[in-house]
């Protein structure tokens, strides 16, 4: 996620600078080329190691935990850190927006940071401590927390458009009236999957 959000904003930085660099179009093209074909070769070598060792393949995996957790308290809640760089991982998150993608390593590394912060004062996810707070539990139930939150925000932010779905669904509202021609779906077929999903996840 990291490279990903750096390729983006490395991306955006030389279309701001193309002028100033002379690059043209066309050496802009020969570029993505080259950086697209040394991904393919990359992700081909991955896969043919993976499915005969005999054929040399790039290193892409990297448990840095391991040499950080040898330290003891309070970096071996580390030790399960690894960096992976997977070429196609990267390319899907280049066409993810920036600010998603920045959340996504950057809420990791606030959980790493939390994690060595919790062990210094000697609360250890999965062993309860003083009042038997556990950490790792802590951090869950806040996260299960935001998604609730934000679920609940974007619900009451929708509440016009699930009552007009309700009212057309109970058939207090004509079927034609106010209806979006170009929307993929009625205001009741809306309401209706919003149920069944919210339904079949709990």
């Amino acid at each position: 996620m990291v490279f990903a959000f750096a390729l983006v904003v490395l991306n955006g930085l030389v279309l701001r600078l193309r002028s100033s660099l002379g690059l043209t179009r066309a050496d802009l093209l020969v570029i993505y080329v080259i950086l697209t074909l040394a991904a393919a070769l990359i992700i081909l070598l991955t896969w043919l190691n993976a499915l005969f060792p005999a054929i040399p393949g790039p290193n892409l995996h990297y448990a840095i935990g391991q040499s950080i957790g040898a330290h003891g308290l309070p970096w071996n809640q580390l030790w399960d850190m690894v960096i992976n760089l997977s070429p196609a991982t990267i390319g899907v998150m280049c066409l993810v927006p920036g600010e998603i993608s920045f959340s996504v390593w950057a809420f990791y590394l606030i959980f790493r940071t939390y994690q060595v912060v919790c062990a210094s004062f000697g609360l250890v996810a999965g062993a309860s401590g003083p009042g038997g707070f556990d950490p790792r539990s802590f951090f869950d139930y806040a996260g299960y927390g935001g998604f609730i939150v934000i679920s609940a925000i974007v619900v009451y932010r929708a509440r016009d458009a699930i009552g007009v779905g309700l009212r057309r669904l109970l058939g207090r509202l004509p079927k034609s009236a106010d209806m979006d021609r170009q929307a993929p779906m009625t205001d009741a077929a809306a309401v209706v999957g919003f149920v069944l999903s919210n339904a079949v996840m709990l």
